[in-house]
């Protein structure tokens, strides 16, 4: 019987994998209008460090979709409830890097915290 539950999970596994590695992406299209707007005037090799100390695993994708990103509100309706929370997390991240958070900023924070029902005021803690 332990066999054959575990036969049957593996499918489930395997999509749970690929449902997050491809929300994974979503979250650092994401992520690229907040570095947009925190760095308007840096250029890549200065934007770099910063991304790579808040989300390592970002780097390529960023740098791919960085000159041409898709529009916030489609990316947005493509991510899962379940992934917003670290999406705003980290966007959160990369707009207090620089200091006090821009108008800017707090229009893309907001609206990641309008669409999924998220409290901005919990990520200080």
């Amino acid at each position: 019987m332990e066999s054959y539950r575990l036969i049957i999970s593996r499918p489930k596994i395997f999509i749970d994998w690929q449902v997050a590695f491809n929300q994974s992406k979503i979250m650092d299209r994401i992520l690229i209008h907040m570095i947009q707007v925190s760095y308007p005037k840096l250029n890549w090799s200065e934007i770099l460090p910063t991304i790579k100390n808040i989300s390592p695993s970002s780097v390529k994708t960023i740098a791919v979709n960085l000159e041409q990103p898709q529009n916030l509100s489609a990316l947005l309706e493509q991510l899962l409830p379940e992934f917003a929370p670290l999406t705003l997390h980290r966007c959160c991240k990369i707009a207090k890097s620089n200091g006090n958070i821009t108008l800017e900023e707090q229009k893309v924070l907001s609206q990641i915290a309008i669409k999924f029902d998220l409290d901005i005021s919990k990520l200080d803690r």
